[in-house]
């Protein structure tokens, strides 16, 4: 059974919309796969099941689309984990107690681990026994901001959990969009420029909800040269 509740009726919509788009595009209806039926020799051989043969193309597919949700969910639910059980080791564990994986890691965003050591004893007086991360980031919201000051290293490590993503899928999504962007035309663009446009062509609801006038005002009136070429912008 799938973990998706309601996740029959998504794919009821969504196997109603094919169906309307095959009608519209004149294409050739969906079928069944073909089944290789093997010899009975082999079957005993190797105590394969009998294959389970679908009565429709939807049923075929239904099956296909609660697989595909559920290794999503899976790969969402280990990421999760993974991600929770790393920051979660380093807040409950004593920093004597880390290995030396997980103290170079800590090092490497500029956290003292001496520092963090004070900080934890100190924040236990105030959050009393966090269970989870989430007490430690709701410990954080209701403190005050000159509170907040006193633990910069608890602080960075938070926000560093906080920010990290689930998975890599917009990392991954960047990568088909690099030779559109750095075609042969773009061959000395600096990794600077590449950047920016890879940010502008990934969140483009973003850059248009952006104001283009006052963007182009900031970037004139930076500095007297562009200002003498290139005016003023009228709104």
């Amino acid at each position: 059974m799938s973990k998706c509740k309601g996740s029959g009726i998504a794919f009821d919509g969504v196997w109603d919309e094919v169906e309307h788009k095959i009608e519209d595009m004149d294409l050739s209806k969906p079928t069944l796969p073909s089944i290789r039926i093997l010899p009975k020799r082999l079957e005993q051989a190797q105590n394969l099941a009998v294959v389970h043969k679908f009565v429709s193309v939807k049923q075929y597919y239904r099956k296909n689309y609660y697989k595909f949700l559920d290794n999503i969910i899976d790969e969402i639910e280990d990421s999760l984990d993974l991600r929770n059980t790393s920051t979660w080791k380093i807040l409950l564990l004593a920093p004597a107690s880390l290995d030396e994986p997980t103290l170079t890691t800590i090092s490497s965003f500029g956290i003292a681990v001496a520092k963090l050591k004070q900080e934890k004893e100190f924040i236990a007086h105030l959050i009393q026994t966090p269970k989870s991360i989430e007490d430690y980031v709701n410990g954080f919201k209701q403190m005050h901001p000159e509170s907040k000051s006193l633990f910069p290293q608890l602080h960075v490590l938070l926000r560093l959990r906080l920010v990290v993503p689930a998975t890599s899928s917009t990392a991954e999504r960047s990568f088909p969009m690099l030779r559109t962007i750095n075609t042969y035309l773009r061959s000395t663009i600096t990794h600077k420029r590449m950047n920016h446009l890879c940010v502008i062509t990934s969140y483009p609801e973003s850059l248009e909800a952006t104001n283009i006038s006052q963007t182009m005002s900031e970037f004139i009136i930076a500095n007297s040269y562009r200002c003498k070429v290139f005016g003023k912008v009228v709104a």
